[in-house]
């Protein structure tokens, strides 16, 4: 290989590389967008059924007229929206904002959890999910290579 080609090769690589981490700083954060929107809805449902008393009937509908107004979104089903309101119930909204700032210190990214979040008691729980990608901080470990 002459010093051009490795030249081309350092920088395909480097650019691939910030392709990738940049892929998985969109679903990381596109998974902080969505559980707090999530705890947003249940702490919503939480609200009307305190102040007007809402049953499961009403939950059910909602669940319905979400599907109706948003077919090809999924989890809006009635357990979700009540998971949603446990959810809601365990942890205090201003916890989720630290997500980011969590996902903003994170070097190496192994992905073992999506999100640290605080429980009433001030206890850090992870909440865990397959992993996404596994990066380090300049390469990237790819299946198949």
């Amino acid at each position: 290989m002459d010093k051009t080609e490795i030249h081309y090769q350092d920088s395909l690589k480097t650019i691939l590389t910030l392709i990738e981490n940049a892929q998985v700083k969109m679903v990381m954060a596109a998974n902080t967008q969505l559980l707090w929107a999530y705890w947003q809805i249940g702490n919503e449902l939480n609200e009307r059924i305190k102040q007007q008393g809402w049953g499961s009937k009403v939950i059910a509908n909602l669940s319905k007229a979400i599907r109706s107004h948003y077919p090809t979104v999924k989890g809006f089903s009635e357990r979700n929206l009540l998971y949603m309101r446990q959810f809601a119930e365990s942890y205090h909204g201003a916890t989720i904002f630290k997500l980011n700032h969590f996902w903003s210190q994170v070097k190496t990214i192994t992905q073992p959890s999506v999100a640290l979040i605080e429980s009433i008691d001030h206890e850090l729980i992870p909440i865990t999910q397959p992993a996404v990608a596994q990066l380090a901080e300049a390469k990237v470990n790819r299946s198949g290579e």
